[in-house]
């Protein structure tokens, strides 16, 4: 093997690792990203919920071994606000449920989420459901909406 072929090879590795690393750092950004829009858009957002903690350990977050949220789970929570137009980049995602609250506005799409089996919305105020809303839901096992009595028909 020449100089130059392991000149080559180590510079293919480093590509290979910088690639990976801007890969894993970029999605897990996008998470945080949409997390602290989150946070701005509900109040009053749990005590946790700090911009000086990982998203992660906030209250009602699950996350898994890549710090990718996969649960939003927040009832009862006395939460006002609307849900952030992002929702849909938490690629991972696969439970949201924040029913009994008084959250409202346009639901945000979830479309294209395909992990995601679980969404509670019941006992808010939303308005409306986007035409795009149930797009790529594939998994989709539990949908509820009842008693938002600003929706429109």
């Amino acid at each position: 093997m020449t100089f130059h072929d392991v000149r080559h090879r180590h510079r293919y590795l480093h590509l290979l690792y910088l690639t990976i690393l801007l890969f894993t750092t970029s999605t897990t950004g996008d998470d945080a990203a949409v997390m602290s829009k989150l946070s701005t858009s509900l109040s009053p957002t749990p005590s946790s919920w700090s911009t000086n903690t990982d998203f992660c350990k906030w209250d009602g977050i699950t996350c898994d071994n890549s710090n990718r949220v996969t649960a939003i789970n927040l009832p009862s929570k006395s939460l006002t606000g609307s849900l952030p137009s992002y929702l849909n980049n938490l690629s991972q995602l696969k439970t949201i449920a924040v029913q009994c609250n008084s959250i409202g506005g346009v639901l945000p799409t979830l479309a294209n989420l395909t992990l995601l089996e679980q969404v509670i919305l019941d006992s808010n105020n939303f308005t409306a459901i986007p035409t795009d809303f149930f797009t790529g839901l594939t998994n989709l096992q539990s949908f509820s909406i009842t008693d938002n009595p600003d929706m429109s028909s």
